[in-house]
């Protein structure tokens, strides 16, 4: 009977440690009839051209598309887009549907909108799981998993808005079959590019982390975009006066 439950366990940790994360290339198509933004779309033919190039080895992969998205001076992971339209639309009902969307995007108990004015719109989120390694023993193992912690802000003025993801911190959870576990918070630029002294099992789950908060912040603002054209109702769109 123990034979059986340590064999269980075995193939367990096998399969943990075989299954692999599934990065892709984006896709382009998102609805663009009244509010657009070049700079998205850019930015996702710019993923997946590296995609294309570097996809066979995580390590690689990342330390090329550092180049594309560097870390701020802060050591943060920071996209920012301005979103506009030539239509006269009424920016109040945009507000609306923008915090609606937050609802949307984060339906877990960690996200909340922690301040929201006239023209501005702070909430906090996490991508979850973008980061996962296992090693494996026959007797022993360690599991680390990694997730982001986000702020979305968005900022409103006429006929446009500023939208932006900031990483902020991972979370950075590990913890073995003999009972230690540790939790930390990590700013993401003094763990990726690679330090000094940085063992494997981190230098994979931290290339793995900064491919898909990419992967993750691209998607979600062309999901933005689209929700947000999507959305928005044609009476609130206003008819240039005749001159």
């Amino acid at each position: 009977m123990l034979m059986y439950k340590e064999m269980k366990k075995i193939l367990l940790i096998i399969s943990l440690f075989f299954s692999v994360y599934s990065f892709g290339q984006m896709s382009l198509e998102c609805d663009t009839t009244f509010f657009q933004c070049s700079k998205i779309f850019s930015e996702i033919k710019a993923y997946n051209n590296v995609y294309k190039r570097q996809h066979n080895d995580n390590q690689n992969w990342a330390l090329v598309l550092k180049n594309v998205f560097p870390v701020d001076k802060d050591n943060l992971l920071h996209f920012t887009y301005v979103i506009k339209t030539d239509s006269v639309i009424d920016m109040e009902e945009v507000k609306k549907i923008c915090a609606k969307w937050y609802g949307v995007a984060f339906t877990s108990q960690s996200a909340s909108i922690e301040e929201q004015t006239d023209n501005y719109i702070f909430g906090t989120g996490q991508f979850n799981m973008i980061g996962q390694n296992t090693i494996p023993a026959v007797f022993y193992y360690k599991i680390i998993k990694v997730h982001a912690q986000i702020d979305i802000i968005m900022r409103f003025k006429e006929n446009r808005l500023r939208f932006e993801i900031i990483g902020r911190h991972y979370k950075y959870i590990s913890g073995d079959s003999s009972g230690y576990s540790h939790n930390d918070l990590i700013i993401p630029g003094t763990v990726y590019p690679f330090v000094d002294g940085q063992k494997p099992s981190d230098k994979e789950v931290y290339a793995q982390s900064y491919i898909n908060f990419c992967n993750n912040s691209l998607a979600m603002a062309r999901r933005f975009l689209d929700y947000l054209n999507k959305n928005i109702h044609p009476d609130t769109i206003q008819a240039e006066e005749d001159w």
